[in-house]
């Protein structure tokens, strides 16, 4: 009986309760960004000595009230902004948002023929966006890195095109079967 009763003594609820609770919001400039995007946040709380960021849960950027973050990667990311109380009686405040990063090169050409017979040469027109280089592929076997493409096919018959485009952070990849 005497740990049951130091046990409920000694758990939040028979404590004081906090003269001060805390409260906790953020905002961001963004949600959606492509990468290499810097996200800046603002973050609004009472009765806090300090303030915390964190991206998926661990990784601490900040610990002002308002902050700024650089996301270098492709993904979803949970952003989180806790207000801290000096005082034991308070837990801490919390609020979080999450932010999706994409690619920004975006790969798509198009064929000048899609019918192919015996001695067709097809013009493939790069309309790509965001990328630096270029890699075209037929039948899975690299072919060319220009932006344009020209080919004459030897043969009748189906063919797999494959145009990838890259920059310094990301890629992407369109394919199209000719034929």
């Amino acid at each position: 009986l005497e740990t049951v009763q130091s046990c409920l003594l000694n758990s939040m609820g028979c404590l004081s309760p906090c003269p001060a609770p805390l409260t906790a919001s953020m905002a961001a400039s963004a949600t959606n960004v492509v990468v290499g995007t810097t996200v800046n946040f603002t973050g609004a709380a009472t009765n806090a000595s300090g303030y915390s960021y964190y991206i998926n849960p661990a990784l601490p950027f900040a610990n002002t009230l308002n902050s700024s973050y650089t996301f270098n990667s492709i993904g979803s990311f949970w952003v989180k902004f806790r207000a801290i109380s000096n005082n034991s009686l308070c837990i801490d405040a919390l609020d979080s948002l999450q932010i999706t990063v994409s690619c920004n090169a975006n790969a798509l050409f198009n064929a000048s023929s899609t019918s192919i017979n015996e001695g067709t040469t097809v013009n493939f027109t790069n309309n790509s966006t965001g990328g630096t280089t270029n890699a075209w592929t037929l039948n899975n076997v690299p072919i060319s890195n220009a932006v344009n493409y020209s080919y004459t096919f030897s043969t009748a018959g189906n063919y797999y095109v494959c145009l990838t485009v890259s920059n310094n952070i990301c890629s992407d990849i369109y394919c199209q079967t000719i034929g």
